[in-house]
């Protein structure tokens, strides 16, 4: 006769582990819910575009399977794919391999993937309330971060915005924790970090100088957590090779994706007038009446018809940080 019991105990186990939970956990598992069906309703039909930007990542996806796992060029595992006319999509094709190999394509699908993917956001969010700040409002984080027009509106989408954001957020918590009271984390955001890196082309430099400033600013920490960095430092090797191999066999893409979006320090003008440049577009980062109010300075495809980029009723929080109050 079959023994149950040890069942029996792991089943007794889990309903006392849920007993336990107090009401702010409850709220915010009930907050991460409330974040996934607010996306996931009506998915197909809103962004009401379904942008060639969205389909790629699923059409390399299903020639990365049709391939072997290799790039036209015969790569395996390519570290970027090509799209339209430049190399700019890594992590996010990635990502909807599993889906396409198992489903049918559809835009449900598509962007589905890409919700599921951005729950850690709100997630790492939340976890930095509670387990960083100590404080029990971690549902209140998801909720305010579900509100954000910029936000909801990428999120519905599969554009690789948003999943380097998502990846972003997760780098932001595992350090914290590192930072604070679990030096381990610190595995956690070396993978997070190389995650945001890949996903987005932007957002490598956003990575790379914020692991710079917090290599400067934290380095007596990291002194003293010296054996555990050591640690951590042929992980981050390995996580560099995609990079180094995409380096050496597509030499001079990098200044070409500069040129085809004709930035700013490629153009015939002195040093001073490209750091000026680039001070304004800073500056400009931090108006309020970009993040906050209507406006055309952006695609149409990027905003929401009638809201700001951050929902209105943010702005006195947004000033008590931006002034440290």
């Amino acid at each position: 006769q079959r023994d149950d019991r040890p069942i029996n105990k792991l089943k007794l186990a889990g309903v006392t582990h849920l007993h336990r939970l107090a009401p702010d956990d409850w709220l915010f598992i009930a907050s991460l819910l409330i974040y996934l069906l607010v996306r996931l309703i009506d998915l197909a039909d809103y962004p009401i575009y379904f942008f060639t930007d969205e389909a790629v990542q699923t059409m390399l996806a299903a020639d990365l399977l049709r391939d072997n796992f290799h790039s036209p060029g015969g790569e395996l595992l390519p570290a970027y794919f090509y799209n339209s006319y430049q190399y700019n999509l890594s992590t996010s094709v990635y990502l909807q391999v599993l889906s396409t190999a198992l489903f049918d394509r559809s835009i449900a699908l598509t962007r589905a993937i890409s919700v599921l993917a951005s729950l850690l956001a709100p997630l790492s969010c939340g976890l930095i309330i509670r387990n960083v700040l100590k404080r029990p409002y971690a549902w209140l984080a998801v909720l305010v971060l579900s509100l954000i027009p910029a936000w909801f509106l990428h999120s519905r989408t599969a554009f690789e915005t948003s999943l380097a954001a998502t990846f972003y957020a997760l780098f932001l918590y595992a350090y914290l924790r590192y930072r604070t009271d679990s030096p381990r984390h610190l595995f956690l955001a070396v993978i997070a970090a190389a995650l945001t890196f890949y996903s987005y082309s932007p957002a490598r430099a956003v990575i790379g100088l914020t692991a710079l400033l917090l290599f400067a600013v934290d380095f007596r920490h990291h002194w003293r957590q010296r054996k555990l960095v050591f640690f951590n430092l042929p992980l981050l090797a390995l996580l560099c090779v995609p990079l180094l191999r995409f380096q050496i066999l597509h030499p001079g893409e990098n200044l070409r994706h500069l040129q085809i979006l004709n930035s700013y320090w490629l153009k015939d003008i002195s040093p001073g007038a490209k750091l000026a440049q680039y001070l304004h577009e800073y500056v400009r980062s931090l108006d309020p009446c970009y993040w906050f109010l209507p406006h055309h300075h952006d695609l149409a495809r990027h905003m929401m018809n009638g809201y700001g980029h951050i929902f209105s009723a943010m702005l006195p929080f947004f000033l008590i940080g931006l002034t440290g109050s």
